[in-house]
């Protein structure tokens, strides 16, 4: 997809071991080939935000996603200043 839509954009892999964490800018695309070990794949994503930053309203098709920010259950906030 971004070599169809970005063919300036330099495409890098970069293949870790197993067991490995990997951890980027939220502006870096990134993906992963399915999952064929037969254990499961476990992820973890964290946002850092400081008091300064706005929610700002979206629409479409990605739209709901920014609703679950509020569900605690999914989205815990683990330091509240």
């Amino acid at each position: 997809m971004i070599s169809k839509y970005h063919k300036k954009y330099k495409i890098v892999d970069a293949v870790i071991p197993a067991g490995s964490i990997s951890i980027h800018s939220s502006r870096t695309y990134h993906s992963s080939v399915e999952n064929n070990s037969g254990s499961d794949r476990i992820g973890m994503v964290v946002h850092f935000a400081t008091d300064m930053a706005k929610r700002v309203n979206i629409s479409g098709e990605h739209s709901k996603y920014l609703d679950m920010l509020d569900d605690q259950s999914i989205c815990p906030v683990i330091y509240d200043s």
